[in-house]
C-alpha cells in the first residue's frame, strides 16, 4: 500500500560522501524531524507507516545499488524528497579504492577502474552521476536536492543550512561539532595492506550469509584480518614497501577529463532553479 500521508525525506547517500558525518553528527541534531538511523532501515516501512510523526528523514549509503533500491523505495513512498551528496569523480573514485584498499583486496588502481577497457573492478558506466540525478527525478517526480562534498569541506554552515530549508527543520548550529566523522588510513598502512593483503587475505569477493548472524561474523573477521594488517603497518618503514604512489596522478587527471562534462552537467543541474 502507498504512504502518502507522511512528508518524508530520503538521503540516498553515495559511500564516501560524508554520509556518515551526516548521520551521525547533523541530522539527529535537526528539529522538527523524526530521524530513522541507517542501522533501523531495513523496518523502515514499519517505522514510517506506525509512527505518528508528520515528517520523517531517512539516510542509506547505496553506491552501485541505488538504481534499484531506491525503485523499492519508490514503490511504497512515491512522493518522498530526495537529498544527494556528490564529490568530483576523480576524488570520489579515489577513496571508494582506498576503502577497496582497507577492506583487503589488494589491486592497483588502474586495476580497479579501467575507462579505456571497462575492465576494472568498477565498472565506467558506474561512475556516471547526471543518469542517477535523472532516475531520482524521475522516479519521485520532483527534482532531489543535489548538494556537492567540496561545499561541505570550505562553507559546512552553508552546506547544511541547505538542508534545513529543504526539510524545513531547524538546527542549533552553534552547538554542532563539524569535524569529520573518522579520518582515512594513511597512504603507507594502504601501501602495506595492497602489498601484504594479497598474500594473507582472500582477494575473491564471495557474498555473505543470508543469515544475519554468519553474516555479521563473516564481516567482522575480515575486519579484524584487516585491522591486524592496517594498525602494524605504522610501524613499517617506508623503505620497505615499493616506490610507487598509491594513486598515480596521471591516472585521477584521466578519470578527471574524462567524466569532467558529466560533473558539469551535475553542476548545472543542481543550480537551474527551474528544473
Amino acid at each position: 500500500m502507498i504512504q502518502q500521508e507522511k512528508e518524508i525525506y530520503f538521503h540516498v547517500g553515495l559511500g564516501k560522501t560524508a554520509s556518515k558525518f551526516l548521520q551521525h553528527k547533523i541530522f539527529p541534531r535537526l528539529q522538527g524531524i523524526y530521524y530513522i538511523k541507517p542501522s533501523q532501515f531495513k523496518r523502515y516501512r514499519q517505522l514510517i507507516d506506525r509512527s505518528p510523526h508528520p515528517k520523517m528523514l531517512l539516510s542509506r549509503e547505496f553506491d552501485n545499488q541505488l538504481e534499484a533500491e531506491t525503485a523499492k523505495f519508490a514503490l511504497h513512498y512515491p512522493h518522498a524528497r530526495i537529498i544527494i551528496i556528490l564529490r568530483r569523480h576523480d576524488a570520489w573514485i579515489a577513496s571508494q579504492y582506498r576503502r577497496h584498499l582497507k577492506n583487503g583486496y589488494c589491486c592497483s588502481f588502474d586495476e580497479f577502474i579501467d575507462t579505456d577497457g571497462d575492465t576494472g573492478r568498477w565498472r565506467r558506466d558506474k561512475l556516471f552521476f547526471m543518469p542517477k540525478l535523472l532516475h531520482l527525478e524521475k522516479l519521485f517526480g520532483t527534482k532531489p536536492l543535489v548538494l556537492f562534498h567540496d561545499e561541505l569541506q570550505a562553507l559546512p554552515r552553508q552546506f547544511i543550512g541547505k538542508i534545513i530549508r529543504f526539510t524545513a527543520t531547524s538546527c542549533d548550529m552553534e552547538r554542532l561539532r563539524l569535524k569529520p566523522y573518522h579520518t582515512s588510513y594513511s597512504d603507507k598502512q594502504l601501501r602495506v595492506m595492497r602489498h601484504a593483503g594479497k598474500y594473507l587475505l582472500p582477494q575473491r569477493e564471495t557474498p555473505y550469509s543470508k543469515n544475519p548472524l554468519f553474516s555479521w561474523m563473516q564481516k567482522r573477521a575480515r575486519l579484524l584480518a584487516c585491522y591486524s594488517i592496517l594498525y602494524p603497518a605504522t610501524l613499517v618503514p617506508g623503505f620497505f614497501l615499493p616506490n610507487e604512489p598509491l594513486i598515480p596522478a596521471a591516472s585521477l587527471e584521466k578519470i578527471r577529463r574524462y567524466y569532467a562534462a558529466d560533473w558539469e552537467q551535475c553542476r548545472r543541474y543542481a543550480a537551474d532553479k527551474t528544473i
